[in-house]
């Protein structure tokens, strides 16, 4: 089984001040959501899972046709969207963040999604805010901008008017705009609130943190079989050669040699031979099976207990994930719909 990069069970998420922005970590190396769903999407069982309580969660809709259809931005959002945006943040992560802004009169009048793992609790002079940003985990850029980092007012309708009003304008708009352009250009600077709900008033853990390891095997178990597809399932063995000249011409000659050796084997170079150099004069090239143990009956284990772990914890029915024509009855199916709606 695979080494985990996880923290232990004791501390899975470990929240460190990056002072630097004005924010809460999640965890020390402030990425603990993007490292998440990288195990997720690593996991075939995580992400059925995953696509399968979004899918029950959504349903068709809202119970009202009208609201569910009802345009809340000016991007043409629809309250169903925003419904299932919801359900995917909280598949993902347990928790929710919505962008939402005002008019005039502090009315909301704009509703947004926004990635769960782009928000940051702020600190010191930004507690009580929300930081939004795309990039935490340098996924976009090797570099943090703190230009692009906006700070959001938490969610607070009724006080809007006043947030708006504290806003500060530059001297020179103060001497050259009347009051009522004064107004407007703070409304223009507002950036709205963040509603930000998480199930523990912090950084929440992933809703399939506890198998996160099992995602991972899951993960390696797969990428074992592709390996050994890219080297033609060749079974692991020693070619043995002529020592190659201690000279230029025998140092070229070595490095056609396993050049060529390495296409031969598969795409990317990954095989199952390994090279033995021999200074015996009277040794010619030679191919020695290496016998190993076979690994087939302990890779189907592993790959059968890791997805029963992951399917378990997130109490998703066998009969939803699996081919119904081939493993279950109608009616089995139709018992696990029921049990899954409840």
């Amino acid at each position: 089984m695979a080494k985990s990069e996880l923290k232990t069970a004791d501390n899975r998420i470990k929240n460190v001040d990056v002072k630097k922005y004005n924010v809460l970590g999640a965890d020390s190396d402030n990425n603990y959501f993007g490292r998440m769903e990288n195990i997720l999407h690593s996991s075939n069982t995580g992400m059925s899972c995953y696509n399968t309580f979004v899918r029950f969660v959504v349903g068709e809709g809202l119970v009202d046709k009208d609201f569910g259809k009802s345009i809340i931005n000016r991007k043409g959002l629809t309250v169903n969207k925003l419904v299932r945006a919801i359900a995917k943040s909280i598949g993902k992560t347990n928790g929710i963040a919505i962008h939402v802004n005002y008019n005039a009169l502090g009315e909301s009048i704009n509703f947004t999604p926004v990635e769960f793992s782009y928000c940051r609790l702020g600190i010191n002079e930004m507690a009580g805010k929300i930081a939004v940003y795309d990039n935490w985990d340098y996924s976009k850029a090797n570099k943090i901008n703190p230009k692009d980092i906006v700070y959001y007012d938490l969610y607070s309708p009724h006080s809007v008017l006043k947030q708006v009003d504290s806003i500060e304008l530059e001297e020179e708009e103060l001497k050259t705009l009347t009051e009522e352009q004064q107004e407007v250009r703070k409304w223009k600077k507002y950036n709205g609130q963040i509603l930000w709900i998480s199930p523990n008033g912090s950084y929440p853990l992933a809703p399939f943190d506890v198998v996160a390891e099992d995602m991972q095997t899951e993960g390696n178990v797969s990428r074992t079989k592709r390996t050994a597809s890219a080297s033609n399932f060749m079974p692991s063995q020693i070619m043995v050669v002529p020592k190659f000249e201690d000279s230029d011409e025998g140092d070229e000659e070595r490095e056609n040699f396993y050049e060529n050796v390495e296409e031969f084997q598969g795409d990317d170079g990954i095989g199952s031979i390994f090279v033995l150099e021999s200074d015996s004069p009277e040794l010619e090239m030679k191919l020695e099976k290496v016998d190993v143990q076979n690994y087939d009956g302990i890779q189907k284990f592993t790959e059968e207990t890791v997805k029963e772990n992951i399917r378990e914890n997130r109490m998703v029915p066998a009969a939803l994930l699996t081919d119904k024509s081939n493993s279950f009855s109608g009616e089995q199916v139709r018992v696990a719909k029921e049990y899954y709606n409840d």
